[in-house]
């Protein structure tokens, strides 16, 4: 009988064992796709279904958010490593690469990340402006502002946690080891526009979701961490739907003016001139935090 437990025993621990071998024998390229986008789909799907459920059930409180928040915190630890086997905690740290910033990165971070957060926004305005896009249509107008103003908010960190996590780290990561950063840059900021197709604004705003997704991919590259593209985004998506809502910036919820109809007119120039300046900071920044982490 001793025998027979232990033989059983040992058959059970060789079954992980060979699922992770078979796994490791599909492609890098292959391999990364499928894993970036099951991290994303868990934290959006969860988090997702939550608010969600809190316009139609006691939508005068705004229970969705700090669930939410802690959901998302319970699956960032176990996607960075936190509970499993030495094996496994080691894999999904390096896949994740969710690693501190050092004080002396610090400053270049912080410089790099505003940049691509007003670069993320400008270029947002932007494309609303030169591409008719269709407004989202969300069931927000019988919700209690404060309901209304606590799920933007959780679906902006919700998106910033999800995309960063499963895109630029465990898409992202590998990919600049085995084909390089501008490889790797550019096949997570392609399938960051497929992730938004789901929207009717994902198909024309394909250009404006592909720059923002290589520059926060950029961004996770020259930091070797997710982290301040994680707030970057995160910051990006709160001022951009709280500004829509508010109706004191570029619109999901219905269609902006387009420059066709408006002409060239100041506001053109301002978002042009900020597109350039963020683009030349975040890439100055970028580089010199990237030589800071190379260094460390």
């Amino acid at each position: 009988m001793q025998t027979t437990s232990v033989e059983h025993t040992e058959s059970n621990e060789q079954e992980p064992a060979k699922v992770v071998k078979y796994w490791r024998r599909i492609p890098v390229l292959l391999r990364s796709i499928i894993s970036g986008f099951a991290v994303f789909f868990v934290f959006q799907a969860g988090a997702g279904a939550l608010f969600l459920t809190n316009m139609k059930v006691l939508p005068n409180i705004p229970w969705s958010l700090p669930i939410g928040l802690a959901y998302l915190w319970l699956v960032f630890q176990f996607f960075n490593g936190r509970w499993g086997s030495a094996r496994f905690s080691r894999d999904c740290r390096q896949s994740m690469r969710a690693r501190f910033i050092n004080p002396g990165e610090r400053l270049s971070a912080f410089g790099a990340g505003l940049s691509v957060m007003v670069f993320f926004i400008a270029t947002t305005i932007m494309s609303y402006r030169l591409v008719v896009i269709a407004g989202e249509e969300l069931p927000i107008d019988q919700l209690p502002w404060w309901t209304v103003y606590s799920i933007l908010i959780l679906v902006s960190i919700v998106a910033g946690v999800a995309e960063e996590s499963g895109f630029r780290g465990y898409m992202q990561g590998p990919l600049e080891k085995r084909y390089g950063p501008v490889a790797a840059i550019s096949v997570g900021a392609l399938f960051f526009w497929l992730a938004h197709l789901n929207h009717a604004n994902g198909v024309p705003r394909f250009a404006a979701l592909f720059i923002m997704g290589a520059s926060l991919g950029a961004l996770a590259w020259s930091a070797r961490s997710i982290y301040p593209a994680i707030i970057a985004h995160a910051s990006a998506d709160t001022l951009i739907f709280l500004g829509s809502v508010s109706e004191i910036g570029p619109d999901y919820f219905w269609a902006p003016e387009q420059l066709s109809e408006t002409g060239i007119d100041g506001f053109f120039w301002v978002v042009l001139i900020t597109i350039l300046v963020t683009g030349f900071s975040g890439a100055f920044f970028m580089r010199k935090l990237r030589r800071l982490t190379a260094e460390d």
